[in-house]
């Protein structure tokens, strides 16, 4: 189950617990593969064409 705490500024923080190491959700979340993987669901297609990481 997903939380979600109000930070303040607009900003939003959300907390989840997955079945799986830091490095693979690392990854995942700083790789085009991965974030093509991971917004993808099974049969569809998503396309990352930039990625800046800062």
């Amino acid at each position: 189950m997903a939380r979600a705490s109000e930070l303040g500024g607009g900003a939003i923080r959300f907390e989840r617990i997955y079945d799986a190491s830091i490095e693979d959700v690392w990854a995942l979340w700083t790789t085009k593969e991965g974030l093509e993987e991971w917004f993808a669901p099974e049969g569809m297609h998503v396309e990352v064409s930039v990625l800046e990481l800062r």
